[in-house]
């Protein structure tokens, strides 16, 4: 009976991580089938220029016909698109790695108090930080995903110290006053600060919208990106209303309302875009080098506010939501809004 099993010790590793991840029935599926599906992964990478093999199970590649899937861009083919849309030289332009980077230079669009720690010569810069903000959040200098993102309250004074030193620990951060989000956010959830990812591109005066997500988090989470729990929902880029149900992508689920507050997603208009849109062009305009950038903007009482800006902004999440709501990937729209700068460099 053994023999009669498909020997997925043969595979990539990252095939076997996909499937357990995302179809784990397939283990004990009938052997040729079994092998006719590995197979197809690994065609599909090369013919599709997926980056991950995790994309074909994310875009439901086993369920489409050849047509269907040439309607998403694959990881690979994604990349070479963004790297294509920078003036210069690529690695020159990525300020948006480096968090502290990036609010140097947009931190008048920041509209909160902010101190990067690198070593033992913030620490006086820390303190005065802290003893204006109780509440803050910390992120990696280099972090992304949400991943080691903190929300740290200090009771008193005498706490400064030790937080420091405990901070000193990542080796390079960030720390932010917390943002106090508008109450239309909120009411999607409250524990964290919901944001709006806007993926422009912008050359000669002329904004391209390429796509628009409304991101929730999770009841008692501090972040909302899907990587980590996190809900999204397409937004259209003219009128800013949700014109989709929300997506976690942690489990491929999919909710007409918010889980935990019941909020419905479809039909929420995003208050005051016109003033996002209108922020995105400043925000372009003022480091230039780079065309392509996906935005993370928040809306508080007074305003939008820039949360962070993202050099290589995620694309997957986008097609699986118009994928699930359209019926198609958004192949031809990136390529329309990034194919012209190809070889311009």
């Amino acid at each position: 009976m053994r023999d009669m099993m498909y020997n997925f010790e043969n595979c990539d590793i990252d095939i076997v991580k996909a499937v357990d991840n995302y179809m784990p029935e397939l283990r004990n599926a009938n052997r040729q089938y079994i092998s006719e599906i590995i197979d197809d992964i690994y065609a599909s990478k090369e013919k599709y220029r997926l980056r991950r093999y995790d994309e074909y199970f994310k875009y439901d590649f086993i369920n489409l016909p050849d047509e269907k899937r040439k309607s998403f861009i694959g990881g690979e083919e994604y990349f070479d698109c963004v790297k294509s849309s920078f003036d210069g030289n690529y690695d020159e332009c990525m300020i948006f790695k480096n968090k502290i980077d990036t609010y140097n230079i947009y931190k008048d669009y920041y509209h909160r108090d902010v101190v990067g720690i690198k070593n033992f010569n913030d620490y006086i810069n820390f303190e005065n930080f802290a003893k204006k903000n109780k509440t803050f959040i910390v992120k990696e200098e280099m972090g992304s995903l949400g991943i080691d993102v903190k929300k740290i309250t200090l009771t008193n004074s005498k706490e400064i110290k030790p937080a420091f030193f405990s901070l000193l620990q990542y080796g390079g951060c960030i720390c932010e006053e917390w943002i106090n989000q508008c109450d239309e956010f909120a009411e999607f959830c409250d524990t964290c600060v919901n944001t709006i990812r806007f993926i422009s591109a912008f050359d000669d005066g002329e904004l391209t919208r390429i796509y628009a997500l409304f991101r929730t988090g999770r009841k008692g989470s501090i972040v909302d990106n899907t990587s980590m729990g996190g809900i999204a929902s397409a937004v259209d880029v003219e009128s800013g209303i949700v014109i989709s149900d929300g997506y976690s992508k942690t489990n491929l689920e999919y909710f007409e309302k918010h889980p935990d507050s019941g909020k419905k997603y479809k039909g929420f208009q995003i208050p005051r875009w016109d003033e996002l849109i209108d922020l995105v062009k400043q925000l372009h305009c003022l480091y230039k080098k780079s065309r392509f950038v996906g935005w993370d903007l928040t809306l508080t009482k007074n305003g939008w506010v820039l949360v962070e800006g993202n050099g290589k902004p995620n694309f997957d999440t986008i097609q699986i939501i118009n994928y699930k709501t359209f019926g198609h990937g958004l192949r031809d729209e990136l390529i329309n809004a990034l194919g012209k700068y190809k070889n311009q460099q």
